[in-house]
């Protein structure tokens, strides 16, 4: 069995509602590249096909309905999930987010965060897909 992150299905339901990738992306705030590598990533996890590609169009395929149908339903539930748990939550809503590649996000962003949190009144990451959050330490 795969991991379906929540991330790529909040991206697939994008892409298959729009039927359109640079729409999607700008829904979600992503490049396209990510959005395009995230349904590739559920394609291989779940090996299977969810989009019936041609020149011109994006058209979902019969295993890219099914999980439309599941998606639908299973990205607000997960979003009523963390938003009972308080503990669940990152930091405070207005905390500045920083949006950055999913390479950047796994390599560099941590080494930098690494550095701010050394200084004194620092600032501590704190990690949620691919943006990069950060929250002001406690007494700083």
């Amino acid at each position: 069995m795969s991991v379906l992150p929540l991330r790529h299905l909040e991206t697939f339901v994008a892409v298959a509602e729009s039927l359109c990738v640079a729409c999607a992306a700008e829904q979600v705030q992503l490049p396209p590249s990510d959005i395009i590598e995230q349904i590739h990533a559920l394609e291989i996890g779940l090996n299977a096909v969810l989009f019936e590609r041609t020149q011109d169009r994006l058209r979902l395929s019969e295993p890219g309905r099914r999980l439309l149908g599941y998606a639908r339903d299973l990205v607000p539930l997960v979003e009523d999930v963390h938003a009972s748990v308080p503990e669940m939550a990152l930091q405070a809503p207005d905390a500045p987010v920083i949006g950055a590649l999913q390479a950047l996000c796994g390599t560099g962003i941590p080494r930098l965060f690494t550095a701010f949190g050394q200084a004194p009144g620092g600032w501590m990451p704190a990690w949620r897909d691919h943006a990069c959050r950060v929250a002001q330490r406690d007494g700083a």
